[in-house]
């Protein structure tokens, strides 16, 4: 009943601040307002919904099964390594491309939500890993940590958007609120998972994170005004994501891909 009464109401603490929200930026830009933004943030949080629901299907009953310090630690840092390598090339994939995505999904008259998505893309990577730390609340029934934590983000992230869309008169504070919001969460749910959980990440692991970001950032960077696809430069910066992923595994790790990339091919 805890945990359910608890998680069911922080969904409706979520629901009502978007509700609050789109009715701050109908108030400010209008039903056009909107659009624009229901489209950045349908976009940018599906593709990680479906990730993070992939992710959990495993690591949530492992972490709930695993009580030794020990293996709880190591599983913790499994998945950061996967989540980082994984994430690393999607976001930038889709940073590069949302141009595309946009007209696709939406149609050019949505083009205006790209300065909002350009920033959620970097709070999407903060959230992953985020999300990883905070595992833990669930996964051993830490209710009261988790509430304050989702209540905590909501307010802020509500907050932040709520002055840049009203004081600043732009859409685009929705996008940096929710990046700053995540950078925020992380740092907390790390120290939440290192002072409960002992967890700890040597610079083998952190490194590989930094990089990741790195590329983002230069990729967020290089195609921060553009409105169409940027096909070279798109493709060369989804290349050096990809090698740099796959530079950043082990020896073993690599022929396991191997393996699993010819065992795909066979079927």
């Amino acid at each position: 009943f805890t945990v359910a009464g608890t998680i069911s109401v922080t969904a409706i603490v979520q629901t009502g601040s978007l509700l609050v929200l789109r009715a701050v930026v109908v108030n400010k830009d209008g039903l056009h307002g909107a659009g624009i933004f229901d489209a950045a943030w349908m976009l940018s949080m599906g593709y990680v919904t479906l990730v993070l629901i992939s992710f959990q299907t495993y690591y949530l009953p492992t972490l709930t099964l695993t009580t030794e310090p020990g293996p709880k630690q190591v599983l913790m840092r499994r998945i950061f390594r996967l989540s980082t390598l994984l994430m690393s090339v999607l976001v930038t994939t889709v940073v590069v491309m949302k141009p595309l995505v946009i007209s696709i999904l939406y149609s050019t008259e949505f083009t205006a939500s790209l300065t909002i998505m350009r920033w959620m893309l970097i709070g999407d990577y903060f959230k992953v890993t985020s999300w990883i730390f905070a595992m833990p609340m669930l996964a051993y029934a830490d209710m009261k940590a988790f509430f304050w934590t989702e209540i905590s983000w909501y307010t802020v992230f509500l907050g932040l958007s709520t002055f840049m869309v009203t004081q600043e008169g732009s859409l685009q504070g929705i996008g940096i609120s929710f990046a700053l919001s995540y950078l925020g969460y992380m740092i907390y749910t790390f120290y939440y998972a290192h002072s409960r959980h002992r967890l700890s990440l040597n610079w083998a692991l952190v490194w590989p994170w930094l990089g990741g970001l790195a590329l983002i950032l230069g990729a967020t960077w290089q195609t921060w005004v553009a409105t169409q696809v940027m096909w070279v430069t798109g493709a060369l910066w989804i290349a050096a994501i990809t090698c740099f992923s796959w530079l950043t595994l082990s020896g073993e790790e690599r022929r396991q891909v191997r393996i699993s990339l010819s065992s795909l091919m066979r079927v």
